[in-house]
Formats: structure tokens, sequence, C-alpha cells
């Protein structure tokens, strides 16, 4: 009796060990160069927001890698990056050893979709605006001028407001949708679909 608890006990371990060897969270293409200096830009249609992209994407990216990550455009102006003419720059005046180029592109805004929801007690109208594009990225490595990874993505965002009215009284959501934030979550949701991370 003793024996078969044992046997059992045993084949249990096993296979707890066999389902979760496998489990183990395996980091994207940048934790492999953790401890090194990584400089990012960002391209992107909508200059307007560019800057504040830029921080918002640095700072996404340095909250899931072992890193140091530099914006190379706010140390030497805002001249455009050029594969292979600012390498040496970027490499020996900024230390950095990889760089990564990203570029935002297809930004599509669609407004006003909206739905209705009717129930017995209950009419909701709620109006839906969404963003979309499409992300491509480039990874380089500045010690040889390789370049690791060319990436693309597309990413979703939306946000909704609404129009409620039933028997416990009429409840309005009708403040302004913010394009900025909008195209934020759909970058970061590319982002988070690539290899990067």
């Amino acid at each position: 009796m003793k024996k078969d608890k044992f046997l059992l006990s045993l084949l249990f371990l096993t296979l707890l060990t066999l389902v979760f060897s496998g489990c183990e969270d395996e980091g994207g293409l940048l934790d492999q160069y953790a401890g090194g200096r990584l400089g990012v830009i960002l391209e992107t249609e909508e200059t307007t927001y560019g800057p504040e992209l830029t921080s918002t994407l640095i700072n996404y990216i340095k909250r899931r890698v072992d890193l140091q990550i530099v914006n190379p455009d706010l140390l030497v102006g805002s001249e455009p990056y050029r594969i292979g003419l600012n390498d040496r720059f970027y490499r020996e005046q900024l230390g950095l050893d990889l760089l990564l180029v990203v570029k935002l592109t297809n930004l599509n805004f669609e407004d006003n979709q909206p739905s209705f929801s009717i129930k017995p007690e209950q009419v909701r109208v709620t109006i839906t605006s969404t963003c979309t594009l499409t992300l491509t990225y480039h990874l380089r490595d500045l010690q040889t001028a390789e370049t690791i990874h060319l990436g693309q993505s597309r990413g979703y965002a939306q946000d909704s407001k609404s129009f409620k009215a039933g028997k416990h009284g009429v409840h309005f959501d009708l403040r302004e949708i913010d394009r900025y934030k909008l195209m934020e979550k759909a970058m970061l949701n590319a982002v988070w679909n690539t290899e990067l991370l």
C-alpha cells in the first residue's frame, strides 16, 4: 500500500515537472543584450506627437528590459538618422551598443461608429473611435554595423463614449476622444506584438 502511494506521488511529481518545464518566460531579442546601451529613434507621419511618442516608447521599453536607453535625437539635434552615416558617432561619442529605429506608418483613425443596445429597462448608444497603425523596426548592432533584426507588426486601440437611458436615469459620457492617447495605445500594442520584448 505504501509502495503504491509512493509510486503515485513519484508519477505525479514527474508529470508536474514535465508540464512546467516548458513554461519558462522566454525573453525577447533585447533581453539578449542586457547591460548594454540602446538608442531608440522613432519616426512617424504624425510629427506633432513625435517627441511624446518617443518618450512613451522609451519608457515602455525601459520597464521591460535591462538596458540603458537613450534618445540619440535629443543628444545630437534633429537631423534624421541615416543608416551607416551616424553609426560611428552613436557608437564612439554616445557609447551606444545597439540602435533601434522604429517607424509608424499607415495611421488610420475611425470615429463615430455607433452601436445600439436595447434591453427591457435600458437603451444604450456607444460611439467607438479606433486607431490602427503599422510599426516597422530595424535593430542594429553598432559594434559590427550589422542588422540584428527587421520586423513589422500592426497596432490597434479603441476608446468609446456613450449615452445610457433607463429606469435609473440618464447617463452621459460624451468626453472628447483623445487621438494622441489612441495612437499611443496602438503603438504600444504593436510593440508588444514584436519579437523585441
